[in-house]
């Protein structure tokens, strides 16, 4: 049972510690990597109660195949191996783990997804009455007198952005906005943000995943500034995100400037006039090492004691 005992810390210890990441340096210096970080670990936490399930499984799946000599030494090998006496309450606690994990998880994925598209769409269908293509650049303009850019990601993706934006942006500003929002769509930042969000409505006592979806949402859009400062100088992207700071975007959309995410404009801004220093790279390959961990840990500590058994010719049948 040692590896079902140390699956249980590991649970803990994502929880306890992986909120405490918020706001790190490192993540706002390399924010795509922070991304992938948020998402490793509510993948991990997610992970961790159904492998807990597993190897409590393990010694009744090994019956099931039947009572053959081998399958009857590969059962007694592995129960050995997890440290199980193939209680049946042990099975029970299992199937109930992995069950409720995964259903629940699957089923509130399903109806946010589900949602998430009607919404879109809802929106895609109220601006296509009030929008017209441009002419010469990939954008659809809105007739609105409000400065706002956004973007609706999905299989009709397409970036939006209103009169009252055009009239207030220089052309160079335009030029980041687009750059901005394209980025968005490009590196699909709406599947990170849906992942984390989905995950915090799924699990609302859950710090991890609540903290997660507020640090990927706003990743996002510090990842995107920096795609639009690679077409356009810094201060014009800061600029840009000042002259758009008050507009508020659709609920499914991706915005250059949304005033509901508080503090977050501050930090951008601060960001595209005073940039930090890129990691180095002795200190990217100790993220990127904690990155691989993150994943790879649980599993690895599932399925040690099987492997152990395996090596040690535990499961080699009965001669």
């Amino acid at each position: 049972m040692t590896a079902t005992w140390i699956l249980v810390a590991l649970g803990v210890t994502l929880l306890a510690l992986g909120p405490r990441l918020r706001g790190t340096a490192w993540m706002d210096n390399s924010p795509r990597l922070g991304i992938a970080m948020w998402q490793a670990l509510c993948l991990s936490a997610v992970a961790v109660p159904v492998l807990i399930g597993l190897t409590l499984l393990i010694p009744a799946t090994a019956w099931v195949a039947g009572l053959a000599a081998l399958v009857q030494a590969c059962a007694l090998s592995l129960q050995q191996a997890y440290g199980f006496h193939g209680d049946a309450l042990e099975s029970m606690l299992g199937v109930v783990l992995v069950g409720t994990v995964v259903v629940w998880t699957a089923t509130r994925f399903a109806q946010d997804a589900c949602g998430t598209h009607r919404e879109r769409d809802r929106v895609r269908r109220s601006v296509a009455k009030v929008s017209t293509a441009h002419p010469t650049l990939d954008m659809h303009v809105v007739d609105s007198p409000t400065a706002a850019a956004f973007c609706i990601p999905g299989r009709s993706s397409r970036v939006l952005v209103t009169a009252g934006a055009i009239a207030a942006l220089s052309p160079e500003e335009l030029d980041g906005v687009l750059a901005h929002e394209r980025a968005h769509l490009r590196a699909h930042h709406h599947l990170a943000v849906s992942v984390a969000g989905s995950l915090s409505r799924a699990f609302p006592w859950v710090g991890l995943f609540a903290t997660a979806a507020t640090q990927t949402a706003r990743l996002v859009e510090l990842a995107a500034d920096d795609s639009a400062a690679r077409t356009v100088p810094r201060v014009v992207v800061a600029s840009a995100i000042v002259r758009l700071a008050e507009m508020r975007a659709p609920a499914p959309a991706l915005a250059m400037a949304d005033c509901s995410t508080p503090g977050v404009t501050v930090t951008r801004v601060g960001r595209m006039l005073s940039p930090g220093r890129p990691l180095r790279s002795s200190r990217l390959g100790l993220v990127i090492s904690a990155l691989v961990l993150v994943l790879s840990t649980p599993v690895a500590v599932a399925v040690a004691p099987a492997a152990a058994a395996a090596i040690t010719h535990l499961c080699s049948g009965v001669s």
